[in-house]
C-alpha cells in the first residue's frame, strides 16, 4: 500500500470518528432547542412541555400544585416510563411521551379536576404539532393520558395501565404521598393506589414499603371492634404509637389504623376506640410481638413501654370491651414531643360528634367534624 493510500485510509478513519462523536453529541443536547434534531420527536415533546412551564403566566398562587412540582413530576414520570417500558417490552417512544404528557392539563391550567380526560385531547394536539407520530401511536398516547387517573380500574390494555403505573412509580418514591392521598382519596380508591405500588415494586424486584399494606384488608365495617378508653390512657396509647413511627420503615412495623369517636353517644370521660381487631391480632402474630420487644429495637423501647404495647395488643386482638389501665409509669419514658402531640390530639377531640382516624406510620391523623364526618365514618364502617 502506498503512503498516499495509507494517508487516505487514516483520514477516513479520523473522519468516521468525528462523525461518530458528532452523532453522539446530538443525543446529549441538554434540551437546547436549537440542538434538538427535527427527527428526535420525543425530545421535541419534552422541550415543548419545558417551554410551557418556563413561559407560563399562571403563578403558583393560581395552581393547585406548583410550577416546581410540575417540572419535577413530569420529568420523573417520564424517566420512570423509560424504565417501565423496557421492563414490559412496550414501545419506548409512545410510553415515554404518554407519561410526559399525562398531566398536561394541570401543567397548562393548574387544576386537577378531571385532568386526565381533559388532558388527552391536548396531548394528541401536541403530537400533531410536533409531528412524526402516526395515528396508532397517537392513540396509544391518548389512552395513556386519558386513563391514568383511573387507578382503581384495572384492565388488560397495556397503555391504559401504563400511565397509571408510571405515575404511581414516581409519586411513591417521594416520602410523603400517604398523607395527601389519605385526605383527598376515598379509602376504596386509595387501596388500589397502594396495591398498584406494591405490585410495581414486586415487578421491579424492589423491597416494598410496609405502608403499602395499610389498607390491605379494607372492607365495609372496617372498624369492627370496639372498646372504651379514658382520655388519659388514650394519650399514652397515641404517644407510644407515635414513637413507633420513628422507627425505620424497613423494619416493617406498620400498626393498623384505628378510630377514636367522641360524641353524644358516650360519657364524657371515655373515648370509643374502634380498631381493626383481626388485623391487630394478625399484626401482633405476624411480627412476633414478644420477639419484637426483645429484638434490635430493644434499645429504643423502654421496659414499661414494652409492657404497655403488649397489653394494648392483647386487649385489641382479644376483642374485649373494657377500659385499658392507666399505665402511669409510661409517661417518663415517652419522648416529650410524642407525649405533647398525643396530648393535643386527645384534648382537641373533646367536642360533640368528633372523631379522629389515626393512620400509624402514615404520619397523619384526620379529625372528622360535622357536616362531613358522617360520610367518612360511614365509609369506614364506624356508623351505619
Amino acid at each position: 500500500m502506498s503512503p498516499g493510500n495509507r494517508g487516505n485510509n487514516q483520514r477516513s478513519h479520523v473522519e468516521r470518528k468525528v462523525e461518530f462523536v458528532v452523532e453522539a453529541v446530538k443525543h446529549h443536547h441538554h434540551f437546547r432547542k436549537d440542538l434538538i434534531e427535527p427527527i428526535d420527536r420525543v425530545a421535541l415533546c419534552e422541550r415543548y412541555v419545558i417551554d410551557v412551564l418556563l413561559t407560563t403566566t399562571l403563578p403558583d398562587s393560581q395552581r393547585e400544585s406548583s410550577i416546581a412540582w410540575e417540572l419535577k413530576h413530569h420529568a420523573g414520570v417520564t424517566q420512570m416510563a423509560r424504565l417501565l417500558a423496557r421492563k414490559r417490552g412496550l414501545p419506548m417512544d409512545t410510553c415515554t411521551v404518554g407519561s410526559l404528557l399525562h398531566d398536561i392539563y394541570v401543567i397548562m391550567e393548574g387544576k386537577y379536576k378531571d385532568h386526565a380526560h381533559l388532558g388527552a385531547p391536548i396531548a394528541a394536539s401536541i403530537l400533531r404539532e410536533v409531528g412524526g407520530f402516526d395515528p396508532e401511536e397517537t392513540d396509544q398516547v391518548f389512552r395513556t393520558v386519558y386513563y391514568h387517573s383511573d387507578k382503581d380500574d384495572w384492565s388488560d390494555d397495556p397503555f391504559k395501565e401504563f400511565g397509571k403505573d408510571a405515575d404511581i412509580l414516581d409519586i411513591f418514591l417521594y416520602p410523603g404521598p400517604y398523607a395527601e392521598y389519605l385526605m383527598i382519596k376515598s379509602l376504596p380508591v386509595l387501596s388500589h393506589y397502594l396495591l398498584r405500588a406494591k405490585k410495581i415494586w414486586t415487578e421491579l424486584g424492589l423491597p416494598a414499603d410496609p405502608r403499602y399494606n395499610l389498607l390491605e384488608n379494607y372492607s365495609p365495617s372496617w372498624f369492627e371492634q370496639l372498646f372504651s378508653i379514658s382520655p388519659q390512657a388514650m394519650e399514652k396509647v397515641l404517644a407510644s404509637i407515635l414513637q413507633l413511627t420513628s422507627f425505620p420503615k424497613e423494619a416493617g412495623w406498620c400498626p393498623p389504623s384505628f378510630c377514636l369517636l367522641f360524641g353524644n353517644s358516650i360519657v364524657a370521660s371515655l373515648f370509643e376506640f374502634y380498631g381493626t381487631g383481626p388485623t391487630w391480632g394478625f399484626y401482633g402474630n405476624r411480627h412476633n410481638w414478644e420477639g419484637f420487644l426483645e429484638s434490635a429495637m430493644d434499645s429504643e423501647l423502654s421496659s414499661s413501654h414494652k409492657a404497655m404495647l403488649k397489653e394494648m395488643k392483647q386487649g385489641i386482638s382479644g376483642g374485649a370491651r373494657g377500659v385499658i389501665s392507666e399505665w402511669q409509669s409510661i409517661l417518663p419514658d415517652l419522648k416529650p414531643e410524642d407525649h405533647t402531640k398525643a396530648q393535643q390530639l386527645v384534648n382537641n377531640s373533646h367536642s360533640d360528634e368528633r372523631a379522629i382516624v389515626f393512620w400509624p406510620l402514615a404520619d397523619l391523623y384526620e379529625v372528622i367534624d360535622n357536616p362531613s364526618n358522617s360520610t367518612r365514618l360511614r365509609e369506614l364502617g364506624v356508623i351505619n
